[in-house]
């Protein structure tokens, strides 16, 4: 678990990129994440194999 100090998309990725390898992030199946754009956007380069699942706590 981390606390990170903000939602900037650098710091996200950089956290992503810094402690997990390429092969792990691979490996990653699933991501659920809210509908912010910018989330989607780096899910793809970060988990290149991962399905993106929307929270549905966010679907109106």
């Amino acid at each position: 678990m981390a606390i990170l100090e903000n939602r900037l998309t650098k710091t996200i990725r950089e956290l992503f990129m810094n402690r997990y390898t390429n092969q792990e992030r691979a490996a990653v199946k699933s991501v659920v994440v809210d509908l912010n754009a910018q989330y989607i956007k780096f899910i793809k380069a970060l988990f290149p194999n991962a399905r993106i699942i929307i929270d549905r706590f966010h679907i109106v």
